[in-house]
Parts: structure tokens; C-alpha cells; sequence
């Protein structure tokens, strides 16, 4: 198959030592086979037929680090055509066959396909390939996550059952990071100790290799073999997307509330997508949109723990609430008037919007057909959401949500057949930047100087105004 592996800009400056260290020893593909029998491999198709003698062979076969020559993989009757095209790994879908054949490193099959007995399936992991693609594991942004992850449709939920639409990632200014904030790297460091596991004398070893790319002469050994397995993965995600219980509830039930348990998947068992609205509003996911509207909030990066945190000596029993004075502590003293007149400018909406489409039942009634009954139910479906989920989660979306709630409400009288009265005057669109975004009460008047000049400028440098 003669793959070649890429050596990677990270791996290239390692220095002499580390090099020696991570390259030495040899792969423990197989374990030497109980005495007078014959292990054979549980791994698909022809490998089911084949012992441990018939690929692995070499001078360390007693120690069970028996080499297995790529000249075995791609003999006649295997693998002579060096595997297939292409093949998916996870979510990855690579070229396979001569993968990296024009790279430095030379790798055998040996180097991404392991098991580590002679009973265990014949597997390649994504360790291996992280490995070489280090410095696009490093990069942290989109642009080379996609390099390997171009169909993003495998990860679709969040904590709370709200569908992502990977597919459509430009709507997240900040990449993939955003969201999987904390993905590992494989470290380059191994201990000398590994490779104690093939070389009787391991400092005569080191000092035989120092200054040499040892990949070269270990090439029929498993990436594995000297660096620590489970690298490529994501340790961590922004709570706006996976939520974790024990941020916000320390006892419920009676019960104290720990990081290990339980988790949310435990919890919506009975409190099925408890904080969907508030995801759904932070990540700006809603089904009417025709393209998601994330909260600024998110894209700054933000979490729902960034401003939802207990007060001091505060009751186990409550859960942590989000409290102005979280905004106050990053912010200016001003913002606690702005949260003020946000949530009191919602509720006024939100009023307005409700009582209009309860006019509009009455006035319609149930026996309006189809469409006027589906406008109606979607209009109550986003006035209860923007309710629910808090306009403070994304100020802008929330208005956006109120006003097509009005929208469809007039659209239910005319497919009724009847005159929709006027809509009702929801105030100013909240603007980022422009005054409308923090005087948000409804026909609230605009008082010179009620705010300090300091905070107007520090509100224009958060919004990029100046």
C-alpha cells in the first residue's frame, strides 16, 4: 500500500530528545498466542480465518510485539489493490488508499490499524490520525476543522433536544470553537519508559537516535505503541449548547446535585427540554427563522454560567438564577437599569402580543379552517417562547419573534375572511449600537444625560461604534 504519513509542522520542531521519545519501540499489535494454541482474530470477513503467525512475525514476537509487515496486508489473496478508495472514519470520509504517500514519515498499515489482543477486531482510531494532522488540531478555527469534518450533519442536538444546523455553520462568527471550546491535541512528549517495551537498554537507545526522525525505522509500528491513546476528542462544550445540572442546581429532590451526576439526559427523563426555550433564544434556533439569529451574547462568548451564579450564602435548594448584578460586575453600574428596562419593555410586548391574538380567537373562533387555525397556534407558540425563554437571552431576536406573532395573528384573519384590526405599535426595534437597544420600554421617552457620556462610549466600543 506504501502509505506515507504527514509530518506536521508541530512534530518538526520537536526537539532531538522527544523525537527519540516518541518514536522508539515497536507496535503491540498482538500478544504472543497462549502456548500450543493458536489465537485467531475476531475481525471481519477473511480476518476471522487467519492466526496470529499469518500477518505478525519479528524478533520480539516472545513479548508480544510481533511486527506486522505491510508486504502480509497487500499479499496476494488480501489487500493487493491497497485497500479501498475512500473510507470513513467517525465523521471523517478520506482519501485511503496511498493516504499521505507523498509525505516524509513513512507509516505502514501497522501505524492506524491495531488491536490489542488477539481477540479483539482489527481497528483503525482517530488517534492515529491526530497524530499527523497537528497543526490543524491546533489552529482552533473553522476553516481547519473542515479541512477533515466537511459533513457536519453528525452532531444535531443540544443538551436539550434543540436541532443544530451544522450544515449552515457561517451563522457562528466564532467557528467551531465556539461551541466545542475545549477539543484535545495529542501531546508530542513521551516518556522513555514506552520505550522500554522493545529495548532492553533504553538509554543506549535514546542516545543511538538522538538527532534522527525515528518514524522512519519504526515504520511498521503502531502510532499507539509510544503515544498515549484517546487524544482527538472533545473534552468540553459551552454550556449554551450542553448544559451541565450541576451549574445552576447544587440539590433537588433532596439530593445534592454533583458534577458527575446527574447530567441532563437523567433529568429530562421528567423534565423533558426544561431550558429549551433559553437555548433556542441564546443560539437563535427557531423553526419560523429562515437562517439563525444568535445572541451577540454567544458570539462574544459567553455561557449561560458567565452571568448565572449564585449568591453568596444562597439557599442548596434554589438553583442559581441569572442576577443583574453578574451584569454590574463585568459591565458598568448602568447596565443594571438596562436589564431594568428590557425586561419591563418585554413584558409590555409580550402583553400586547397576547391580547391581541386572544381578541383573535374570539373573533375567529375554532372553526375557521386550517390555516387560520395554524397561524394562530404559531402565533401563540412564539409569544409563549419569548415568554418563557426571556428576552434578555437576545433582545433583538425576541423583538423579531413578538412582531411575526402579530404578523401571522392578521394573517389568521385573512384567511378567516374577516378584517384584522390594526397591529399593534410594538415600540422601537432594539438597534445594537443605536439608542432603541437599551431604551426598550415601549414609548419611553429618551431623557439628555439620564446616563453618563462614560457609559454611551463604553456602549458604542461593545458594539463597535467607536
Amino acid at each position: 500500500m506504501g502509505r506515507r504519513h504527514l509530518l506536521t509542522a508541530g512534530t518538526a520542531r520537536l526537539g532531538a530528545a522527544t523525537l527519540v521519545a516518541a518514536a522508539l519501540g515497536l507496535a503491540a499489535a498482538c500478544v504472543s498466542p497462549p502456548a500450543g494454541a493458536f489465537a485467531r482474530v475476531d475481525a471481519e470477513e477473511g480476518h476471522r480465518t487467519l492466526v496470529c503467525a499469518d500477518c505478525h512475525a519479528g524478533p520480539l514476537a516472545d513479548r508480544g510485539l510481533a511486527q506486522a509487515d505491510e508486504a502480509t496486508c497487500t499479499a496476494s489473496g488480501c489487500h493487493t489493490d491497497g485497500g479501498p478508495a475512500e473510507v470513513v472514519l467517525g465523521s471523517v470520509a478520506f482519501a485511503h488508499r496511498d493516504h499521505g504517500g507523498d509525505s516524509v514519515a513513512v507509516m505502514e498499515c501497522s501505524g492506524c490499524h491495531t488491536h490489542p489482543t488477539p481477540a479483539a477486531a482489527l481497528v483503525a482510531e482517530v488517534d492515529a490520525c491526530s497524530f499527523c494532522h497537528l497543526s490543524e488540531q491546533a489552529a482552533g478555527s473553522t476553516g481547519e476543522c473542515r479541512l477533515c469534518h466537511q459533513n457536519l450533519e453528525h452532531a444535531g442536538l443540544t443538551s436539550q433536544g434543540v436541532e443544530v444546523p451544522h450544515d449552515d455553520l457561517p451563522w457562528i462568527d466564532g467557528g467551531c470553537v465556539r461551541c466545542h471550546y475545549d477539543v484535545t491535541e495529542p501531546p508530542v512528549q513521551v516518556s522513555p519508559l514506552r520505550c522500554g517495551a522493545c529495548h532492553d537498554d533504553v538509554e543506549s537507545a535514546v542516545d543511538d537516535g538522538a538527532g534522527l526522525d525515528l518514524h522512519v525505522s519504526h515504520a511498521t509500528s503502531s502510532c499507539i505503541a509510544c503515544h498515549d491513546e484517546g487524544q482527538h476528542r472533545i473534552r468540553a462544550m459551552s454550556s449554551s449548547v450542553s448544559l451541565q445540572c450541576a451549574d445552576c442546581h447544587r440539590e433537588e429532590h433532596e439530593v445534592a446535585v454533583t458534577a458527575g451526576f446527574p447530567d441532563a439526559a437523567t433529568c429530562n427523563r421528567c423534565h423533558a427540554g426544561a431550558h429549551e426555550p433559553q437555548q433556542r433564544m441564546v443560539l437563535g434556533l427557531v423553526d419560523d427563522l429562515d437562517a439563525p439569529d444568535p445572541s451577540q451574547k454567544f458570539l462574544d462568548g459567553l455561557t449561560c454560567r458567565s452571568c448565572h451564579q449564585a449568591a453568596p450564602a444562597s439557599d442548596p435548594a434554589v438553583p442559581v438564577r441569572g442576577r443583574v448584578q453578574t451584569c454590574v460586575e463585568c459591565h458598568r453600574s448602568e447596565y443594571a437599569t438596562v436589564e431594568r428596562w428590557w425586561r419591563e419593555g418585554t413584558a409590555q410586548r409580550v402583553a400586547l402580543a397576547a391580547a391581541y391574538a386572544r381578541t383573535a380567537v374570539s373573533r375567529v373562533g375554532t372553526d375557521a379552517g386550517a390555516e387560520a387555525t395554524a397561524a394562530l397556534d404559531e402565533a401563540d407558540r412564539l409569544i409563549q417562547l419569548v415568554d418563557t425563554a426571556g428576552a434578555v437571552h437576545n433582545l433583538t431576536l425576541a423583538h423579531r419573534l413578538l412582531a411575526t406573532a402579530t404578523e401571522r395573528v392578521s394573517q389568521a384573519y385573512t384567511a378567516a375572511g374577516r378584517t384584522a384590526p390594526p397591529v399593534p405599535d410594538l415600540g422601537r426595534e432594539p438597534n445594537m449600537g443605536l439608542c432603541s437597544y437599551c431604551h426598550y420600554r415601549t414609548n419611553d421617552p429618551w431623557v439628555f444625560q439620564e446616563m453618563s457620556g462614560a457609559f454611551h462610549r463604553d456602549v458604542l466600543r461593545l458594539s463597535g461604534g467607536g
